[in-house]
């Protein structure tokens, strides 16, 4: 069973993995501190497995409404389970999570190849893609 859990209580527990995501993804515009933030304003949700440490396995999300046709979602922002185990665990009561907060439909977003590969077993289809070219200029801000 799936169970909300306050960021506040497992924060040692889960900031390394949220670390380790933010350091693997070059495009991420957030840093590990706006998780916390967005737990603790109630805008995210840190959820776990119920029994499962938090240090094992947990995922943020949060509910997104798209502007243009009011569509609610539930936007996977990050998951985390190194053994890659947790979504065949999961995936049902993650619907059924959606569905009773009045959501049509789940998201995330990812540069893995293999994570979308995987995701489609469990009924998720790639709706865009997204390029990039690096121009010669100017670092961003803060390097």
């Amino acid at each position: 069973m799936l169970e909300v859990v306050d960021i506040r209580l497992v924060w040692n527990a889960v900031r390394p993995g949220i670390e380790h995501i933010h350091a693997a993804l070059p495009w991420v515009d957030w840093r590990p501190e706006d998780i916390y933030a967005s737990c603790l304003n109630n805008e995210s949700a840190l959820i776990t497995k119920q029994g499962v440490d938090a240090s094992e396995a947990f995922m943020i999300v949060r509910m997104d409404v798209n502007q243009r046709t009011g569509e609610k979602i539930l936007f996977m922002w990050l998951a985390w389970c190194p053994d890659e185990t947790g979504a065949p665990d999961i995936y049902m009561e993650l619907d059924q999570l959606a569905i009773s907060n009045g959501c049509s439909a789940i998201e995330f977003i990812t540069g893995e190849k293999k994570l979308v590969e995987f995701a489609d077993k469990f009924g998720f289809k790639k709706v865009m893609y997204e390029v990039r070219k690096e121009l010669p200029g100017p670092t961003a801000p803060g390097e």
